[in-house]
């Protein structure tokens, strides 16, 4: 297992996406699958080999395609034990992070 200083670990990601905007949801779906997910079921992606330094750049991609009326939820989950909750919202991220133990 890497360090957590280190940005190349991979994780499991899901992302549940509500866009406003019939174009914007295209281009949000359109870059989630350019970086790697499936789309689960409707408006929901995941993948299993995302790397901290991929999402980074994912979510930068998405927050440019994304306005004040679109939601995204991310739940990763890294190799640590630790779940972290990211949302966008009103065009600002919040996270929320969940420790085992």
């Amino acid at each position: 297992m890497k360090k957590k200083n280190q940005l190349h670990w991979t994780m499991f990601v899901s992302v549940v996406c509500d866009c406003a905007d019939e174009d914007h949801k295209t281009a949000v779906h359109k870059t989630l699958k350019v970086f790697g997910f499936t789309e689960r079921i409707a408006n929901v992606f995941e993948t299993a080999s995302v790397s901290e330094q991929s999402l980074l750049r994912l979510k930068r991609e998405l927050d440019k395609a994304t306005d004040y009326y679109d939601s995204l939820r991310f739940y990763q989950f890294p190799m640590d034990g630790t779940l972290i909750i990211s949302s966008l919202q009103k065009k600002k991220w919040k996270r929320i992070t969940v420790k085992e133990g």
